[in-house]
């Protein structure tokens, strides 16, 4: 009884220095955090302005994601990272990231991660926000005219000011260029010059996949459609020219089409004024052409 007695007291006594070792090494080390985690902590800050041993972890958590940069030139400084809603009324988590315009010739640019609520990764963007163009400032806020959240960039044109502002909308998990405007009047994209074309190229979508966007319910669609059938295009024009032709004549055989033809028409009385500004922005560009 007293080797039992013995062996119970020291397998009990073992037990509790255990428990109390597993119990220190918690509170001393507590367990670490996911990138996920770590990017939740940053909801909602001004990333632009964060602290440099903060600025350290979330560039660890961004990078466990989109890997480390190529090189110092390539790198992208985060500016902020919160939820916004697609079309369907889904909440999606969106990082948005900058490329500063660094020097002349050159461009501003953003990288847009969009995650759902577990951090999984849904897609990514790469896109220049304007050539010449310095970041001012940036946010994700709901939109009158599309009655549904946008990430709005505004920009300043370097030699001589012209204020930009570009509205980027989610259509299911990817960013579109819903509207855009230069010292506050509707801009034509241009598509001819790449390096001049803003906001994300959806080369992926076919002459199809353009009139269901320009006949969709949701306006955001509809003026994204509108930017790209009225844009500067490849036309016959001789070189120099980096836009690929088939994707051009893309433009071509949908403005040949009666069925767009008459959207395009029905959309210049549209109530809602960057839709009507849009479509008339479109007959304005073919009619001058």
């Amino acid at each position: 009884m007293k080797r039992i007695s013995l062996i119970a007291g020291v397998s009990l006594l073992m037990f509790v220095i255990g428990v109390t070792i597993a119990e220190i090494r918690h509170r001393f080390h507590p367990k670490q955090q996911t990138p996920w985690q770590t990017l939740l902590s940053f909801e909602n800050q001004d990333l632009g302005n964060l602290k440099p041993d903060a600025v350290r972890v979330l560039q660890n958590a961004i990078e466990a994601f989109t890997g480390p940069p190529q090189s110092e030139w390539l790198r992208y400084e985060p500016r902020l990272f919160r939820t916004m809603s697609n079309a369907n009324g889904e909440t999606r988590y969106v990082l948005v990231e900058e490329r500063p315009l660094i020097e002349i010739p050159g461009e501003a640019r953003l990288r847009v991660h969009v995650f759902d609520d577990n951090g999984h990764l849904l897609s990514q963007s790469d896109f220049s926000a304007g050539w010449r163009t310095v970041l001012t400032a940036m946010n994700i806020r709901k939109n009158y005219f599309f009655n549904r959240d946008t990430l709005v960039v505004y920009g300043q044109y370097c030699f001589g000011g012209s204020p930009s502002t570009e509205h980027y909308a989610l259509v299911g998990n990817s960013m579109i260029l819903a509207y855009m405007e230069t010292n506050g009047k509707f801009d034509r994209n241009d598509y001819l010059d790449t390096n001049l074309t803003v906001g994300p190229v959806l080369s992926q979508r076919t002459a199809d996949d353009w009139e269901a966007a320009l006949n969709s319910n949701d306006m955001a669609q509809v003026t994204s459609a509108l930017i790209w059938l009225g844009g500067a295009h490849w036309n016959g024009q001789a070189p120099p020219y980096d836009e690929d032709k088939p994707e051009a004549q893309k433009v071509s055989t949908l403005l040949a089409r009666e069925s767009v033809k008459k959207r395009i028409n029905d959309l210049t009385k549209s109530e809602t004024a960057w839709v009507n500004i849009a479509a008339k922005s479109v007959l304005d560009e073919k009619n001058s052409s």
